[in-house]
């Protein structure tokens, strides 16, 4: 027969037993838990990179297609004050893009092709163009440069 004090040693065992086993599901849930946490953080550090890279994408993607815009006006004769500016830019220091050729010339969707390579330095100083517009044409030039320096501003930003 088991005495009385070994019943009680026998069901502190027990007890002692399972509060261990209820600390160990704790602690495992709380892992479980933390596990999720890190698991949800680098899901949304992957999709702000994706977002980002994104993001980049589309503004490179808005620069170039102003700057193709630019060059057909230019080529066309129908240049706008923004043009004149941007011309010498293009004649001097132009980056290597999928619709700028390295032959100065500009492809259209339709695949023909604009020639840069006869365009002439504006020799007039910048602003100088200033001199013969009106107040909108003012203000759609301003409109214009603030355009391109974001944009650019953005690319050079990516680089650094």
């Amino acid at each position: 027969p088991i005495s009385k004090r070994e019943q009680q040693e026998a069901l502190q065992l027990k007890l002692d037993e399972i509060e261990k086993v209820r600390k160990r599901r704790e602690e495992s849930e709380k892992e479980k838990e933390e596990l999720e946490r890190l698991k949800t953080e680098e899901a949304r550090i992957r999709e702000q990179q994706q977002f980002g890279d994104w993001q980049r994408k589309e503004e490179d993607f808005h620069l170039n297609q102003a700057k193709t815009r630019s060059k057909i006006r230019i080529v066309e004769g129908r240049q706008r004050p923004v043009d004149i500016v941007a011309k010498n830019l293009f004649i001097f220091g132009e980056e290597d893009s999928p619709n700028n050729r390295t032959d100065g010339t500009v492809r259209y969707t339709s695949g023909r092709k604009l020639d840069l390579s006869s365009l002439e330095v504006e020799i007039r100083e910048p602003f100088k163009l200033c001199d013969d517009l009106s107040i909108s044409q003012l203000e759609e030039l301003l409109n214009d440069v603030i355009t391109y320096q974001q944009m650019e501003g953005a690319k050079n930003n990516e680089k650094a």
